[in-house]
């Protein structure tokens, strides 16, 4: 596709310089790397290109968390350092990340993603030719909701004030911006996934704008997404805080706290937000909104949807998956699969990122 982006977007874009990728576990007997075959890589040689913080909402208006990290990987044994302004040209498909944090836990950002991102792109360079191509990796910032008992506390800062509908708001901002350059398409050239509430995020992102009273012309990059994957997701907050699981009862009033400074009070706004219970079936349903019919020619006839989940996890119970497996289970439009995630609830991006990478380049090669 060819970039719609105005002279502000390129500008935002070029503002970052594009910054090396090594191997953080070099092979020390390898002497370069050789796109499309096994050969190892050396200490030195980039395995792909970061840009860090790109802005979003262009102008110089972007707010601190209104930003996003791009990951490439490299060509061959090209050691230069493509131009800051230069668009990512790769043939392949995009993943796009939301990381989590309750919607307020500012030591967890986009920048949470860099071990799974590194690890991605190792295995983009080493993999074989006949493995589908991954172009690129992009991790969200968003803005955050007041965390009140966090050591640095938000004070006046408006990147940590946000209520819904803020947080979507700025996760489509950021597709339609990536949209605007070209870097997604609407010819399902990219996966959409998330970690904990970027899972719940993620499920947002396809359901229509209008749910959250923006434009349903608007924001709408999201709906060409061929897949969406939730790593230990939340889908169903109000039935947790209504009847916690054994094991989880004292999580409740942590769950309600932060569910109400994100969302509000009202049961009913936590229910119309949660993938699991904001109604997915049906001719007005999500999956509607988000795969449509079979009979429009813009959208696919069924979306993918991966569940990670494991039932190690000490802060979000594995009936989360459940629940949401069984809002999804009738429906056919959606191919639905389930994974196990294993360790922790942070474990699975936290220490080096090679199971949550496991399971994405596994989801890009089934597309």
């Amino acid at each position: 596709m060819q970039s719609q982006a105005s002279a502000a977007d390129l500008s935002a874009w070029a503002s970052v310089p594009w910054s090396p990728v090594t191997d953080p576990d070099p092979d020390p007997d390898a002497a370069s790397i050789t796109t499309g075959t096994t050969t190892g890589t050396t200490a030195d040689t980039p395995i792909g290109w970061h840009k860090a913080g790109v802005p979003y909402i262009p102008s110089g208006k972007a707010l601190s968390l209104q930003t996003l990290d791009v990951w490439i990987p490299s060509s061959g044994n090209n050691h230069n350092a493509p131009d800051a302004s230069s668009l990512p040209h790769l043939p392949g498909t995009w993943i796009i990340y939301i990381h989590g944090g309750a919607w307020r836990d500012p030591a967890i950002s986009a920048s949470s993603f860099t071990p799974a991102a590194t690890n991605l792109l190792l295995r983009a360079i080493t993999t074989s030719t006949t493995s589908k191509k991954i172009a690129g990796l992009v991790s969200l910032n968003y803005r955050l909701s007041p965390h009140p008992h966090h050591p640095s506390p938000p004070n006046d800062d408006p990147a940590r004030q946000a209520r819904h509908p803020d947080h979507i708001t700025d996760i489509l901002t950021a597709l339609a911006y990536l949209h605007r350059l070209g870097i997604i398409t609407k010819k399902e050239n990219w996966i959409l996934a998330g970690h904990s509430c970027g899972a719940t995020l993620a499920f947002q992102a396809v359901m229509s704008p209008a749910r959250w009273g923006l434009s349903p012309d608007a924001l709408t990059a999201a709906a060409a997404a061929a897949a969406v994957v939730g790593f230990n997701g939340l889908y169903d907050l109000a039935g947790f805080i209504a009847s916690p699981p054994r094991g989880y009862e004292h999580l409740c009033e942590a769950y309600r706290e932060f569910v109400s400074g994100a969302f509000g009070e009202e049961e009913e706004g936590w229910r119309a937000v949660c993938p699991a219970t904001a109604g997915a079936g049906g001719a007005v349903g999500w999956v509607g909104e988000w795969v449509g019919d079979g009979d429009d020619d813009d959208h696919r006839k069924r979306g993918q949807v991966v569940l990670v989940q494991s039932r190690e996890d000490t802060l979000v119970p594995y009936q989360q998956l459940e629940v949401m497996r069984a809002v999804l289970e009738g429906e056919e439009r959606v191919a639905m699969r389930v994974m196990e995630a294993g360790g922790d609830h942070d474990v699975i991006w936290r220490e080096g990122g090679g199971r949550m990478a496991e399971i994405l380049w596994e989801v890009v090669e089934g597309l």
